[in-house]
């Protein structure tokens, strides 16, 4: 009896023993689950931070080379010259010249009140009124170049050519988790713009405006997409992908579709949407991108009135 007593004691010991360490050994390895998990997530977000940074660096280095380019132009004798004498045969050589050169969209001159009086695109329209555009009026106003992210209506767009009002043009393609649209389509462009006075003998005499549009132009999010994440796969799928948004709608990605096609038109979640887009703040945290969930970063594009 007092064997069988002994032996109850010494197996309760052993398996309690047991139990302490089993319970502190899976409690240790959660713990390291856990703190591993964390630290590779926390990493993981630091990295979206710097490839954030990386795309707004290098959103901001097309911008200001439009600019340099623009506020050159401006700069010319013979071309301040040409402008004040009305020469539309050099105008429209060298503006077509600098287009190419520059690789943009539209390129114009409006007069020391913000009319048109030279079209790049369409030649025959001008003598338009445009000094309400954001980036004219502040020139009308402050006599000093501007130059960051704008939008342009479908009207003013018509004005230039057909083919650049068919560019903006995007069919909205209804989103998982994405805010309700009322408008099915857009018509206006996201564009890369700068804007210089021209001057003559001190006076003031004109505007050079330059534009690039991001609509259904993929060079600037697939050269982000290149120089920060190399085209690197994993599984089949892309490490990491680059979108520009006009609102919460894709006008220029390489995110793919299940079918392999550009995800032009798709929307951003409304979470997003909220806190970028409405309240102006940065997102990093998980968000849902057209069909999966990813670790992404998102950062507002303000226009240059900070709006």
């Amino acid at each position: 009896m007092k064997k069988i007593f002994q032996l109850n004691i010494r197996t309760k010991l052993i398996l309690s023993l047991l139990s302490v360490v089993l319970i502190t050994g899976i409690g240790s390895m959660i713990f390291s689950i856990i703190t591993i998990n964390k630290n590779v997530l926390g990493q993981a977000y630091d990295a979206v931070q710097i490839q954030l940074n990386t795309a707004n660096h290098i959103y901001n280095k097309q911008i200001n080379v439009i600019h340099l380019f623009i506020n050159h132009l401006s700069s010319l004798d013979y071309l301040q010259e040409a402008i004040s004498a009305r020469n539309k045969h050099l105008l429209n050589r060298k503006l077509n010249e600098v287009k190419k050169e520059l690789d943009i969209d539209i390129i114009n001159i409006t007069d020391e009140r913000g009319r048109i009086i030279q079209r790049t695109n369409n030649p025959l329209m001008t003598g338009d009124d445009i000094s309400d555009d954001l980036f004219i009026k502040n020139v009308l106003k402050n006599k000093k170049s501007y130059y960051g992210t704008d939008i342009i209506s479908k009207e003013q767009l018509a004005k230039e050519s057909d083919a650049i009002l068919k560019q903006a043009y995007i069919k909205v393609i209804p989103t998982p988790k994405a805010r309700k649209r009322e408008k099915s389509f857009e018509e206006s462009g996201l564009v890369l713009k700068a804007a210089s006075p021209v001057f003559l003998n001190g006076k003031f005499i004109a505007i050079i405006y330059g534009a690039k549009l991001l609509n259904n132009n993929f060079d600037l999010t697939d050269r982000i997409k290149n120089l920060i994440f190399k085209d690197e796969k994993l599984n089949g799928l892309d490490v990491g992908t680059a979108t520009i948004f006009q609102g919460d709608l894709r006008i220029s990605t390489n995110v793919k579709n299940n079918d392999g096609t550009r995800a032009i038109g798709t929307l951003v979640s409304e979470e997003v949407y909220s806190s970028v887009f409405e309240q102006g703040k940065i997102w990093l945290d998980k968000a849902f991108v057209v069909n999966n969930w990813y670790i992404s970063g998102y950062s507002p594009i303000l226009d240059i009135e900070k709006k």
